[in-house]
């Protein structure tokens, strides 16, 4: 159920928020579902072309994501350690 919510609030929050919440909910949902970082960056720059043409959406999302995968990691073995 969280994984859900957290996917459709990630696809929402570039349409929705302004730029720097959006990308506080895109984290959120990373750690709960890791590639979506990257999903969500590239979606961004596909709907948004930046003035320049550096991908900075897909990049930010790429960090997200890997940022969003450790943070997975690292819950899912203190949970179950104990």
């Amino acid at each position: 159920m969280m994984r859900g919510t957290a996917l459709v609030a990630a696809f929402l929050a570039p349409l929705l928020f302004p730029t720097v919440l959006a990308g506080i909910v895109v984290f959120i949902a990373s750690v709960a579902v890791p590639p979506l970082g990257i999903v969500i960056g590239i979606l961004t720059d596909a709907l948004y072309k930046p003035a320049s043409s550096f991908p900075y959406a897909t990049l930010l999302g790429a960090v997200f994501s890997g940022l969003g995968y450790v943070m997975h990691r690292f819950i899912k073995t203190r949970i179950i350690s104990e």
